[in-house]
């Protein structure tokens, strides 16, 4: 009964004739079921574009990435839990996770020809995490040292090496041309 309340119009003529909701269920299941070729192949395209945006929250970042991968596996795309889907989300992270990306990776393939344990998919999540939330507290508590702003760090200012005017405060020219 819940699923004839539950159903518009226009999915109630597939209901016609049927009195079990096991039957009603077999029946709705391949219709809602995502499984076409061009459904997998989006799915995938979304997938492996996760790029992290520079604000983003890598938490939620992460936990996007892991459902997009289970849906995947209910469509019967299988990418492996272990070595490939731990490579995608660490390349996908920010470019300024590329030392931590270059980092991870090598310690990995150094695991892998030493015969050592290697991190699974859930520890990996948490270093990320971690490794996120410290670097969020850093932001806050070291602003860059040449503009004073929190959104990057100082090796990367989009002002280094150009002049500061010593009148108004902004970059790119100095006192006299002010």
């Amino acid at each position: 009964m819940l699923i004839i309340t539950s159903i518009g119009d226009e999915q109630m003529i597939h209901m016609t004739g049927l009195e079990t909701s096991s039957e009603m269920w077999a029946t709705l299941n391949p219709v809602h079921e995502q499984r076409g070729q061009q459904t997998i192949t989006s799915t995938k395209h979304g997938f492996y574009s996760m790029r992290a945006t520079e604000n983003a929250d890598i938490l939620k970042h992460i936990i996007q990435m892991k459902h997009t991968h289970n849906k995947l596996h209910q469509m019967g795309c299988l990418i492996p839990e272990s070595d490939e889907f731990q490579l995608i989300l660490v390349t996908l992270l920010l470019e300024s996770w590329d030392h931590f990306s270059a980092s991870y990776c090598g310690t990995q393939s150094s695991a892998k020809s030493t015969g050592t344990c290697k991190v699974t998919t859930q520890e990996l999540c948490n270093i990320i995490g971690d490794e996120w939330k410290k670097r969020k507290v850093d932001k806050v508590c070291n602003p860059c040292r040449i503009c004073s702003k929190t959104n990057h760090i100082t090796a990367d200012c989009h002002f280094k090496g150009k002049p500061k005017c010593d009148n108004c405060g902004w970059f790119r020219h100095i006192a006299a041309d002010c």
